[in-house]
């Protein structure tokens, strides 16, 4: 297992050692979207998402604009951390 972890990326890294935490007092609900780019050669290498966090005030649940961050990151990046359908 160590060996697996030293070959993933910095980003890649701080993103499990984020999911391992038990973490109470931070959103845990997002929506993570494709954005539309103008360039299509852009495109082609690298995807821009949209991640905005969740207030998860009980029952009044609501994006937090605020909390809504931009990045470029390729495909395949977002198909190792998608979840995976159970069943």
């Amino acid at each position: 297992m160590t060996d697996g972890f030293a070959k993933l990326d910095g980003r890649d890294q701080a993103i499990l050692k984020v999911l391992a935490a038990d973490v109470t007092d931070c959103p845990r609900l997002f929506t993570l979207r494709e954005v539309a780019s103008g360039k299509r050669a852009a495109r082609v290498l690298r995807t821009k998402y949209s991640l905005t966090l969740w207030c998860e005030f009980p029952g009044g649940e609501h994006s937090w604009d605020p909390a809504t961050y931009t990045f470029h990151e390729t495909r395949e990046w977002l198909g190792r951390w998608r979840p995976t359908p159970c069943g």
